[in-house]
């Protein structure tokens, strides 16, 4: 008797085998896909902390020298005592932080600066931000911060208190 040499491989080996290719490429592109979308999450919600961190030691540095206070609903208006660069001299100017189109942007007379959370997100992200002032008990101004990516994961959440009031003294 004669043996059978068996050469190559038969249809069913063959597709076997490219349907486990397949099936490690699709694995391998998934895992690709979410290390990339976590580190464009990782670098969206560093550079929100970084224009949060800003505008908080910009506000809380005018906070500190203002003489008036008061919150509308556009934002946060502050009366602030400064000196004078070229005189030295005392001067009081009125600076507001609005709120407008994913921004606040903070005006003086003849200035402003945009702190803009809007343009590190894509449109379909989620933005809510604002500047309130509690009633007595531990009041204050307050700044909040909240922004979401499209998928519902949250990039940051801040609430700070920026300035705390004292209702209990004359």
């Amino acid at each position: 008797m004669q043996a059978i040499i068996k050469r190559g491989f038969t249809l069913v080996e063959v597709i076997i085998a490219f349907a486990l290719t397949v099936f490690v490429i699709a694995l391998a592109l998934y895992y690709f896909a979410q290390t990339t979308s976590s580190n464009e999450d990782i670098s969206k919600r560093q550079h929100l902390l970084n224009v949060a961190s800003s505008l908080l030691r910009t506000i809380k540095k005018d906070l500190r020298s203002a003489s008036e206070a008061h919150v509308s609903h556009r934002g946060i208006c502050l009366k602030v005592n400064q000196l004078d660069p070229e005189s030295g001299a005392p001067e009081s100017k009125m600076v507001d932080y609005e709120i407008s189109d994913g921004q606040i942007i903070r005006r003086e007379e003849s200035f402003s600066k945009p702190f803009s959370f809007a343009s590190l997100l894509k449109p379909d992200d989620y933005l809510s931000m604002s500047i309130t002032q509690n009633a007595p008990a531990g009041s204050g101004f307050f700044l909040e911060i909240f922004a979401a990516n499209s998928g519902g994961s949250e990039l940051i959440r801040l609430k700070e208190r920026l300035i705390k009031v004292d209702m209990t003294k004359p």
